[in-house]
């Protein structure tokens, strides 16, 4: 195996880690147990992404969250938003006469966490810190929303790009989502070799 493979495994490894220690963040938030299970991961490529979502027609909520080089995604369907937001919220979300927020803004904050998780395990293993924006929500198919997420990078050259496929547990849902992480040639090179 050359050092370019063991960095990249390195790095899949890194974001997996991320999605495992995001149900600890969840669970801290939303005072109820969570699962995250990273059910595959590939970095197949922006065009392999492509393909993968051409076909599918389901509306999903896509929310974007960025840092100098990099674009995250946080993909989920959004028949699944209200189920999503009554387990985030949990026993808050009982209680009459109380004024809750709506799904975007609970997917928006469950995408926050989850992110900010794979954030910090690369930020570890590198030794760094990373800033990272609040999330922008968009609500389309997947097609639309992989295209933004490219314009929303704007680099020149091709961009590194990961899909995970991340199932979500708590003790009333389960759910299914997809993360999507875009690096620029620069970003990705520079995590490389922090991580060699």
């Amino acid at each position: 195996m050359s050092s370019d493979d063991a960095g990249e495994e390195a790095l899949l490894r890194l974001i997996e880690d991320g999605v495992s220690a995001s149900a600890t963040a969840l669970g801290e938030v939303s005072k109820t147990s969570w699962l995250t299970q990273t059910v595959s991961i590939n970095a197949d490529g922006v065009e392999g992404m492509r393909s993968r979502m051409a076909a599918d027609q389901e509306t999903y909520y896509g929310s974007y969250l960025s840092m100098s080089g990099a674009i995250f995604m946080f993909i989920v369907p959004q028949k699944r938003g209200a189920a999503l937001s009554r387990a985030f919220l949990g026993e808050r979300g009982m209680r009459a006469g109380i004024l809750m927020p709506q799904d975007d803004e609970c997917i928006a904050e469950i995408s926050n966490i989850v992110v900010h998780a794979i954030v910090n395990s690369l930020a570890n293993a590198c030794g760094e810190s990373f800033i990272i924006s609040a999330p922008q929500m968009l609500v389309d198919k997947k097609p639309a929303l992989l295209a933004s997420a490219i314009d929303k990078l704007k680099n020149n050259g091709e961009s590194y790009a990961v899909m995970a496929y991340v199932h979500l547990s708590s003790e009333k849902l389960s759910s299914d989502c997809t993360v999507l992480l875009f690096l620029s040639p620069t970003f990705h090179t520079h995590l490389l070799d922090a991580l060699a």
